[in-house]
């Protein structure tokens, strides 16, 4: 029998499926509930067992699972179990697997002497003469101690190795794989080293502009026009032509006020017949101006013209396309060295576009096994195309609720990759990913996960806490881990853009927004409400102040299509991760209970546990509630799985123990 002892961080583990997998493959795995005080640490609240139950012998327990708190959060020192399980236990060569901060507690009471342990770096002083070793997974008789949640599964794993035997590897793993409903999971067809990249063929032709020499010199002649009637002595030395606007760079002769030069861009608009113009200073060298006025004619900037052009070809496997600078010069951004990006702009401005874009370009460059993505779309239309395609890692997001879910797992993920990363030694994911025993597929190779949100505003107004929350673990945390946030509003106002969150994301791309203090926001300067609509933008990089004003790259809807049909057809049998899927289902039912179990239905369950049968009637008289309520907090009850379906008149069956109450109570609690 394996016994999993349920103390602070049990919920971590289960969310990895270590239980679930021990008892998928036919083990016998018992969940102990063992009722002690509570204790409230810096990490939340930590169940101190101080109890085992009568039914429990240890005498024919192999293995014991137990779970623990972080460093410092939590004292285990009076729990009676320990010594007992232990006793009964590892010294006639079961396994003892001490998961989090637990080793440290044994340590402290002198029982890892000579025991090989894995700990948390600088508290080996605390083990007690025990060797400390890096491989953190029970591997024979010693109690091998794990640093974080991450090794939970490679416990059970290992363990159904050694009680079951590796000849029967393959079965274990379709075991794992069964579905909730009760069938054989299908084993994947697909390699995803036989995954081959759509090429750029699918896209259309990128159409080049040519400058206009009489515009050009028409337009000279009206700026001069200008500022000599203002009597502003200024010399054109050249001009770079964009496919929408058109940069006059000048140098003034004299003292010359710069706020003078400045507030003449209406007046040259007005001159010029044209709208908007936007004056920049300084640029180059320092001592220039650029006068940025909009062609008569317009141009495309196709998604084509860039991933065919040599920038993008030389450029890092994550790299996405951007847009065109004034002359010309493929703006590639490298989602890993973001590490996140703000896509901002008003409604019909591009900003989807050019989100859409990036996907593109990802799917022309990065196999499933080296990124996997993550949607969120609010809006329900703009990543319609995008479903179904093999990066994914679940169907693309829409309720709020779903996206409080899929943030909460990615947060999860993060913990655990950590954990990885920890024990190999490594300080990203990149490096990881490069040593031999990854190399050569004996290790989980760790793909980049990019979580893309196309409206933020729709879920701050929903779970403003939750999503905030979220969000901010992950710009601060998320980069040496390989995940990565794109994010995209249209309403670009302190309340969805706050201030941790611009903090921490420092890459900024914003096309036209209604007002000087919508552009602020996004970008900490005016001049984004001066931009003209689809598509153009001014970019910040990471790790600079300057603006740099592109045009986005454009995609058509048809050549969306002819990009995500084609990944479909290639990784065709490449299903969605089951473990994200069954997270945010699991999740999703955790806050459906979360918003109706009140302080009378835990009484009512009480009742119910103490009585062992329960009715209406019952609840009514004892808790002096009306029926109507009562019947709910019944209906509730069964859907719970805490009393048996309705048998006439008589008294329902309670047939949940409270031990299961107390966990079942706890994992909705911390969803």
């Amino acid at each position: 029998m394996i016994i999993v002892l349920l103390a602070d961080g049990f919920e971590e583990i289960e969310a990895l499926t270590p239980v679930d997998m021990l008892r998928r493959c036919g083990l016998n795995v018992k969940t102990v509930g063992v009722s002690g005080r509570a204790v409230t640490g810096a990490h939340g609240i930590c169940v101190v067992c101080d109890l085992l139950p009568e039914d429990v012998d240890l005498n024919n327990v192999k293995t014991v699972i137990l779970p623990g708190g972080m460093p410092g959060t939590i004292n285990l020192d009076s729990s009676a179990f320990t010594g007992e399980a232990i006793d009964k236990v590892f010294y006639r060569g079961g396994k003892v697997a001490a998961i989090c901060a637990a080793p440290l507690i044994l340590g402290r009471r002198g029982m890892l002497k000579g025991r090989r342990v894995t700990c948390y770096p600088g508290f080996e002083q605390e083990l007690s003469g025990a060797t400390v070793v890096d491989d953190g997974v029970v591997t024979d008789g010693n109690i091998i101690t794990a640093r974080g949640m991450g090794v939970a599964t490679e416990f059970a794993e290992e363990i159904i190795t050694q009680l079951l035997g590796k000849e029967k590897a393959r079965e274990i793993s379709l075991a794992i794989c069964k579905s909730s409903d009760g069938e054989e999971a299908k084993e994947e067809t697909v390699n995803f080293a036989d995954y081959t990249l759509p090429t750029s063929d699918l896209l259309d032709e990128d159409k080049h502009y040519e400058a206009d020499a009489e515009e050009i010199k028409a337009m000279e002649e009206c700026i001069l026009s200008v500022f000599s009637r203002n009597k502003i002595n200024l010399k054109i030395v050249g001009f770079e032509t964009g496919v929408r606007v058109t940069r006059f760079i000048l140098t003034a002769k004299g003292d010359i006020p710069l706020r003078k030069i400045m507030a003449l861009d209406m007046d040259i608009a007005l001159e010029l017949g044209v709208s908007p113009v936007r004056i920049v200073a300084p640029i180059r060298d320092g001592n220039s101006i650029g006068i940025e006025i909009p062609n008569k004619k317009n141009g495309v900037v196709m998604l084509r013209g860039l991933v065919d052009s040599d920038e993008f070809k030389e450029s890092s496997l994550t790299s996405v396309c951007i847009g065109r600078e004034f002359n010309g010069k493929p703006v590639i951004a490298d989602v890993t060295r973001m590490p996140h990006m703000l896509v901002a702009g008003a409604t019909g401005m591009g900003k989807s576009v050019a989100i859409s874009s990036m996907l593109a370009s990802l799917l022309l460059k990065t196999t499933p096994e080296q990124l996997r993505l993550i949607l969120i779309d609010p809006k329900q239309v703009e990543f319609t195309l995008f479903d179904g395609i093999p990066q994914l890692l679940c169907p693309v997001i829409h309720a709020p609720n779903e996206a409080a879910a899929v943030l909460s797992w990615a947060l999860k993920e993060m913990d655990r990759r950590y954990g990885l990363l920890q024990r190999a030694g490594k300080f990203s994911v990149d490096y990881y990913n490069r040593i031999p025993e990854v190399m050569n597929g004996e290790k989980e190779r760790l793909p980049y996960i990019v979580i893309v949100i196309d409206e933020l505003a729709d879920l701050m107004f929903n779970h403003s806490e939750l999503i905030e929350e979220s969000i901010l673990r992950l710009a601060q945390r998320s980069r040496a881990a390989g995940i990565h946030l794109i994010i995209g509003t249209q309403r670009p106002v302190d309340d969805v853009i706050t201030d941790y969150i611009k903090a921490n994301i420092p890459s900024r791309l914003c096309c036209k927004v209604m007002s000087e203090i919508d552009s602020t926001v996004v970008l900490d300067y005016a001049g984004a409400e001066k931009l003209l609509n689809a598509g153009d933008a001014l970019y910040a990089a990471p790790g600079t102040t300057k603006l740099t004003r592109l045009q986005c790259a454009y995609v058509s809807e048809t050549e969306l299509e002819r990009i995500t049909n084609a990944a479909k057809s290639i990784g065709k049998g490449v299903g969605y991760d089951k473990q994200v899927t069954k997270y945010i289902k699991d999740y999703l039912t955790s806050l459906k209970y979360a918003t109706v179990i009140t302080d009378d239905f835990l009484a009512a369950v009480e009742l119910a546990l103490a009585t062992r049968k329960i009715s209406t009637s019952l609840i009514q008289r004892q808790l002096s509630i009306g029926y109507g309520k009562a019947v709910k907090f019944l209906d509730l009850m069964e859907e719970l799985g805490i009393v048996s379906p309705m048998n006439g008149s008589r008294p329902r069956d309670v047939i949940m123990s409270r031990e299961e109450w107390q966990l079942k109570l706890a994992k909705i609690k911390k969803q």
